[in-house]
This record gives structure tokens, C-alpha cells and sequence, in this order.
């Protein structure tokens, strides 16, 4: 298995490695921005327009066991509680 961030050798009659990327998400992390990022890897790591991770693969990881709130989810619940 890579480690976050490498490229895994090719397999044998495979032209390139594949990027293996790991996010680590931070406390009140950006939603947007992230799902944007995640969006656009997705896209550039497709063939033929079926959504695979055929040239690179990644996985959402965090510090803890614990969930991690987005910045959004933050302000979502901030908004539940005043109208309350």
C-alpha cells in the first residue's frame, strides 16, 4: 500500500502509477473548498466519463475517531439554535 501523497509503481503493462492521496481534515474545515478539490480530482482522474478513480485514489482521514464539523455544519446548527 502507498503512503499518502505517492505515486504506486506501475503494474506491469500499465503505462503509469497511480496518485494515492490522503486528506486530513482539519476542525471547521471549508466544505465548499474541499468538495470542490475532491470534485476536480475526481474529473481528472476519470476515463470515458464514468467516475472512476482509474489515475488516482484518496481517502478522508482524520486525527481522531471523533466527526469533524465543517465550517457550513457550524453555522447550520448555530442557525437551528437561535430560531429556537
Amino acid at each position: 500500500m502507498a503512503g499518502i501523497g505517492q505515486v504506486t509503481k506501475p503494474r506491469k503493462g500499465s503505462a503509469t502509477g497511480k496518485l494515492t492521496i490522503g486528506f486530513v481534515l482539519a476542525r471547521s474545515f471549508t466544505l465548499s473548498a474541499f468538495a470542490l478539490f475532491v470534485d476536480t480530482l475526481r474529473l481528472a482522474s476519470d476515463r470515458h466519463d464514468r467516475s472512476g478513480r482509474v489515475s488516482a485514489d484518496w481517502q478522508v482521514l482524520a486525527a481522531t475517531r471523533h466527526v469533524i464539523t465543517s465550517t457550513q455544519a457550524q453555522k447550520h446548527a448555530a442557525n437551528e439554535n437561535a430560531s429556537c
